[in-house]
C-alpha cells in the first residue's frame, strides 16, 4: 500500500511554535506582552521557519518568523521589532522601516552613537564640525584633523 502524506499548512505549523504568554518588553512596556518564537533559532539569535517555499534549485528557503508573520514587506524596507525582542512575532510589535531607521531605533551601541550629539571622543556634532558621508554616517572633523596631525608628525 502506498504511503499517504498530509501536508500541514505553513500557518498552522507556524503557530505551533509561538508562545503568546511572553514577557512584557523592558524597553517598551506600553506595547504589551511579546509573542515569542519557540521554534528553530539561528546563531544570530533570530528564529528560522520553513514556510514551504523553495529556491529555484529546489532547496527549502528558510524565513525569519517575524517576516513571515508580518507578510509582504515593501521593497527597500525591513521588519523592525518595536519591542526590541528578537524572537517576538506579535504583529503589533513589528513595523516595516528603512535599515537606517531600524538601526537608530534600537538600543545597541551603534544606535546610541547615531542618536548622540557628539563623537566618541566627546566633540560636538555641529554643522561646522561634521562631515556627512555618502552612506549617511557622520565624521567628526576635529578628530579627522587630529588624526592628520598625528600622521604628519
Amino acid at each position: 500500500m502506498p504511503r499517504t502524506y498530509t501536508i500541514t499548512p505553513p500557518e498552522e505549523r507556524f503557530w505551533r511554535h509561538v508562545n503568546k504568554d511572553g514577557p512584557i518588553p523592558e524597553a517598551h512596556p506600553e506595547l504589551g506582552p511579546c509573542w515569542l518564537w519557540t521554534g528553530a533559532k539561528g546563531p544570530g539569535g533570530y528564529g528560522h521557519f520553513w514556510s514551504g517555499r523553495r529556491s529555484l534549485a529546489g532547496h527549502p528557503l528558510q524565513e525569519y518568523p517575524h517576516r513571515f508573520v508580518y507578510g509582504d514587506v515593501p521593497a527597500g524596507l525591513e521588519v523592525s521589532h518595536l519591542c526590541e525582542v528578537e524572537l517576538c512575532v506579535r504583529r503589533s510589535h513589528l513595523l516595516a522601516t528603512t535599515h537606517k531607521h531600524n538601526v537608530r531605533y534600537g538600543s545597541g551601541k551603534i544606535a546610541q552613537m547615531a542618536r548622540s550629539g557628539e563623537c566618541r571622543r566627546g566633540h560636538p556634532f555641529t554643522a561646522d564640525n561634521t562631515y556627512l558621508r555618502k552612506n549617511g554616517t557622520r565624521q567628526c572633523l576635529t578628530c579627522s584633523k587630529l588624526r592628520k596631525q598625528s600622521h604628519d608628525s
